[in-house]
Formats: C-alpha cells, sequence, structure tokens
C-alpha cells in the first residue's frame, strides 16, 4: 500500500487515501468480489462507490490512469481488469466533489444563521 496526504484545491479540505499499487500515473485497486463478469462487478462499482473512491485517489495521487484487478471470493478464483473509463471517473468526481463541500457548506449555514440571531 501507498499512503498520501494532500490537500484539495477547490475545497480547501484536507485528504488521506491507501493505494494498493502505483506504476507511474497509474494507480491499480485490488479488490475481492462475489462476481467478476463485467456486469457483476458493474453492479459492484455502483454500490460501494468505486467510481467516487477512483476520481479522489486520481486527484489525490496526480494519476491520469485507473484500473481494478479483481479477484472472486470463491472457486474457480477468476481474475479480471477492468480500466476506468474517462465518464466512470468524471462521474465519481462529481459526486466526491459535491459530498466533499459538506462541511464548508455547514460552516457557511452556521455562520449564517449565528449572524441572523444576533
Amino acid at each position: 500500500e501507498i499512503a498520501n496526504a494532500w490537500k484539495d484545491e477547490d475545497t480547501g479540505v484536507f485528504c488521506k487515501g491507501k493505494a494498493d499499487y502505483r506504476n507511474g500515473k497509474t494507480l491499480i485497486d485490488l479488490k475481492t468480489t462475489s462476481d467478476g463478469s463485467f456486469y457483476g462487478f458493474s453492479n459492484s462499482c455502483k454500490k460501494y462507490g468505486y467510481d467516487r473512491q477512483s476520481a479522489f485517489y486520481m486527484d489525490g495521487f496526480g494519476c491520469d490512469e485507473f484500473l481494478f484487478i479483481t479477484q472472486e471470493k470463491e472457486r474457480p478464483y477468476n481474475v479480471s481488469i477492468f480500466y476506468a473509463s474517462d465518464e466512470f471517473i468524471e462521474r465519481g468526481r462529481q459526486e466526491y466533489r459535491v459530498k466533499s463541500s459538506y462541511p464548508r457548506q455547514i460552516r457557511w449555514q452556521s455562520r449564517r444563521l449565528q449572524s441572523e440571531a444576533l
């Protein structure tokens, strides 16, 4: 694992993450799955937010490409490789940026409510 910490320039939020492996500008994430087929792993991506995770890590680690290597949890333990598409990454980036702005919005609303109470 490779640990990294950074400050998101857009939100000012301090972030951290651990990538399984990095090869140049490519991040590689190892996942176990119950279904290593394209459709099975696509469902896991939706269920667990892998699009957000991959975009967040790519931005934080300064990488251009992200891929998943999956291994099924049961025999025959099939292994698959999935490359994250540009659309997949952009959708995840939009989601994590909205979620990372929540603390800032809450602080702003809290200050506004305090000033209105005066």
